[in-house]
Formats: C-alpha cells, structure tokens, sequence
C-alpha cells in the first residue's frame, strides 16, 4: 500500500539504510479517511510525519494527494514487540530519539 512505501522509505533513509524489518514492530491500529478517489493511474504524493513516541509504540501520519488536492488522511500505530512472545516491548532507544526528533522538526 501507499502507506507501507511510504514507511518503508522513510525509514530507510532516516535510519541509514537499515531496514524498517531491523525494528520488531506490528501495526496495532490504522485510521484511514478518504476524502477523494484514487483512480489506477494517478500519480500520488505521500507525506510522512512522525505524530507520537511512546514508550513502546510510535505514530505516523500521512497525506496522499493528488493533482496537489488532499486524498487521502491516515495514521498508524506501531507497536514494538518480542517475536518470541508478542508482546510490547520498548522502542529501542536509538530508534526512540531519532523519532522524537522527527516529531519535533515536521511541520
């Protein structure tokens, strides 16, 4: 999806080639509101903010345009987990700082 590309992206490029599997994390809720169509082959433009830093989860929201006219609005909420177990464990704290930065400089 949009916003799975989007994820990816940016955290290959905050994180410096790391990859957004190096951090154990699943998805616990997603908020999706469509204002407009998307049709097949229009040509999309995914914003990505950093939205919140927990203690073990993190959000992000986003905007798809289209044609420069806002389509889509969407957050999710990651949560990091032990794969073992399953269950919430803390941001690891490189990952946490970097986050908090990334809140705190988007607009």
């Amino acid at each position: 999806t949009y916003l799975e590309i989007a994820r990816a992206q940016m955290w290959h490029k905050v994180f410096k080639g790391s990859d957004v599997m190096d951090i154990p994390y699943v998805i616990a809720k997603l908020e999706v509101d469509y204002k407009r169509p998307i049709k097949l082959y229009d040509e999309v433009m995914v914003g990505l903010r950093a939205a919140d830093v927990g203690r073990s989860s993190f959000a992000f929201e986003y905007l798809i345009e289209v044609d420069g006219r806002s389509a889509v609005l969407a957050r999710t909420l990651q949560v990091c987990v032990r794969h073992e177990t399953g269950r919430p464990v803390r941001v690891p704290e490189e990952v946490r700082k970097t986050l908090i930065d990334l809140f705190e400089t988007s607009p």
